[in-house]
């Protein structure tokens, strides 16, 4: 599906039990409603998402939680290996849930909070660099991250919730 250039609002319940594979979001969107691409009582869906902002992207995932992404293109290129996430995104919501692309993460200044689930199952990630400016990891952020082997932590963060870096055996370094 192809969402043109324009369109500010998905409402609730609009495509679902569609059969999506790939969805192309223009950044003019605003706001989608509760469960707009929900495969309703399907299951194994998987869905290539195509964005022109990856910043913009961050904000309205959680809105496809029903979905697993399987892969992002940004600007048609595959979002893949060492990811940046840059100045400008406010948060992290479930976005790389079960990711197994990622290698190294690095997350600026800008993020205050990475919530709940949002890199949780990402078996292949190795490595988080967290930028100052960083208050807050959500439950289980990094679970079963298991290749995850360290993390370098900011003095701004305040709060790292139970079990955020839970079942991640390979975890030795924490700075």
């Amino acid at each position: 599906i192809i969402i043109s250039k324009g369109i500010e609002y998905i409402g609730s319940l609009a495509f679902q039990s569609s059969n999506l594979k790939m969805i192309r979001i223009p950044n003019t969107i605003k706001n989608i409603g509760d469960n707009a691409f929900s495969p309703g009582n399907k299951h194994d869906q998987s869905i290539d998402w195509y964005v022109d902002d990856f910043k913009w992207l961050c904000t309205i995932v959680h809105h496809f939680s029903s979905y697993t992404i399987k892969n992002i293109y940004v600007n048609n290129v595959k979002l893949e290996g060492d990811i940046i996430i840059s100045n400008g995104v406010p948060f992290i919501s479930s976005i790389f849930n079960g990711f197994e692309w990622i290698k190294t993460l690095t997350i600026a200044s800008s993020v205050s909070y990475i919530t709940t689930y949002a890199f949780q199952n990402s078996k292949k990630m190795e490595s988080v660099t967290f930028m100052e400016g960083v208050k807050r990891i959500g439950s289980v952020a990094f679970r079963n991250c298991t290749s995850l082997r360290n993390i370098s932590l900011p003095n701004s963060l305040t709060c790292i919730d139970g079990g955020a870096f839970e079942n991640c055996p390979a975890l030795m370094d924490v700075q």
